[in-house]
């Protein structure tokens, strides 16, 4: 029997944790843009030393069956526990039912972020003293200097702000030769089953009761695999929201921030089937103009 699962550890009777965190509350104003400026910079962070390629980003949009995403049914009884929990406070609860609303669609609209020339989330395999872990497991940890972007390690939580509920999947392959992938899902605390014990209000898709990654690459999206030697990350934002004008925001916000790093080679980023280089620029300040 597989050990892969969503596990949504409990809280020792400690804080209970709400919906509307300073970490997500931090990105929601300007979500989209939010996403595209912090993931780009934590590529470009990541870019394999010595080479002379640039990093590549896609932000893919699609849509799959609901019952293609991992764990889906239980994320929904997870809703419903909070539910159950808060149908006290108006304001939760009223975000919660359009959680579990969203979540019970049959096909569910999801976005892939990918960069490729990158290192990948080396640490896949164990340390707590690793990029991976920093994502993943981590909160206010970071190994970048301070005059990197997202030294803070906040940046992550855009990602969820543009998930009806709050989910997003996390796999690399990296240039140590690891593989892994992991889920987490930001809700509220609800009480356990069988407790008066509640939640910490975030679960984890993993392999084991240590909420260890999965072995392997996650594939969610039917029209992308990575080949042999395309190292890098793939981020996978569950139920989309897909907000009017997404595409258009991602683009201004790369221009906007990472002009010089496509000016000179260092970064190329696909929205859809939009491309954004060097050799094509000209065509995107004219349109500007």
């Amino acid at each position: 029997m597989s050990n892969n699962m969503w596990r949504f550890p409990g809280n020792g009777f400690a804080a209970d944790a709400g919906l509307d965190t300073a970490d997500m509350e931090t990105f929601k104003k300007d979500a989209i843009s939010s996403l595209a400026r912090e993931l780009c910079q934590n590529s470009i962070d990541a870019r394999m030393a010595n080479s002379d390629k640039s990093v590549k980003i896609e932000f893919h949009s699609f849509s799959i069956p609901q019952n293609e995403i991992p764990g889906r049914e239980y994320v929904e009884d997870e809703i419903g526990r909070c539910i159950d929990t808060w149908t006290q406070n108006a304001k939760i609860s009223k975000q919660l039912q359009e959680m579990k609303r969203m979540i019970q669609k049959e096909e569910i609209d999801c976005l892939r972020i990918s960069d490729f020339n990158t290192t990948g989330l080396l640490g896949v395999t164990g340390g707590d003293n690793t990029p991976w872990h920093y994502l993943v497991h981590g909160s206010g940890l970071s190994d970048k200097s301070e005059t990197s972007g997202g030294s803070k390690g906040i940046g992550k939580f855009a990602t969820f702000v543009t998930s009806n509920f709050n989910t997003v999947f996390y796999s690399t392959k990296t240039t140590d030769g690891e593989t892994g992938y992991e889920g987490i899902c930001k809700l509220c605390s609800a009480r356990k089953d069988g407790t008066n014990q509640k939640t910490q209000g975030i679960g984890y898709f993993g392999s084991s009761d240590e909420n260890e990654p999965v072995p392997g690459e996650l594939r969610l999206d039917p029209n992308f695999m990575r080949m042999d030697d395309q190292y890098g990350s793939d981020i996978f934002v569950v139920g989309f929201k897909k907000p009017e004008g997404w595409k258009r925001d991602i683009i201004s916000k790369t221009l906007d921030s990472f002009m010089a790093a496509v000016v000179y080679g260092a970064l190329e980023v696909v929205v859809d089937d939009i491309t954004i280089k060097c050799e094509n620029l000209w065509l995107f300040i004219n349109t500007c103009g």
